[in-house]
């Protein structure tokens, strides 16, 4: 079955709260600290109008759901929860490069996430070796390694390790081929 993504109604909100509670709560955390958590997980019908909320369908039904806000050159990915009777069927998957297409054909091309630690998973993606992958322009990234390994990286000999940032983890002369 596919998964359509549509703009949110103001008629979704009761539905889409109900799953960024139903998500939360299938990590058990305890049900005092959804309470707490309550704010934050509401989606409310004026909280639609003043951002850009998408949902995700799979035959008629709402699955799923991402929002950002921003302006300018940077969004934050302020939700994005997925029901939890639809697990690993490609709709985290569809709802997060729609949301990164959406906030670059916005002119954003920096995508803030502040995440549950239990979703880390989804957004930090296991290399194997032999792999090749292509990091988009403007994506900001830090790879990290358990133990000792080899990276390739082709760029341009004018690229900072950084990027545009400059930190203490800026390379300003890095070993080149």
């Amino acid at each position: 079955m596919t998964v359509e993504i549509r703009p949110a109604q103001r008629t979704d909100a009761d539905t889409l709260t109900a799953i960024a509670h139903a998500a939360k709560r299938s990590w058990r955390y305890p049900e005092e600290w959804i309470r707490l958590w309550s704010n934050e997980l509401t989606v409310t019908p004026d909280f639609i109008e003043r951002n850009r909320v998408c949902c995700a369908q799979r035959g008629g039904q709402v699955v799923g759901f991402y929002a950002l806000s921003g302006t300018g050159s940077t969004r934050e990915l302020e939700h994005m929860w997925v029901a939890p009777e639809h697990p690993g069927v490609g709709i985290g998957a569809a709802l997060f490069e729609h949301a990164v297409e959406t906030a670059r054909a916005e002119g954003a091309p920096e995508l803030r996430i502040a995440s549950d630690p239990n979703a880390e998973g989804f957004y930090v993606k296991p290399v194997e070796e032999g792999e090749f992958i292509i990091v988009p322009r403007g994506l900001e990234h830090r790879p990290v390694a358990d133990e000792e390994c080899h990276v390739v990286l082709f760029e341009p000999a004018t690229t900072l390790s950084t990027g545009d940032v400059q930190s203490e983890l800026t390379v300003r002369e890095p070993e080149r081929i």
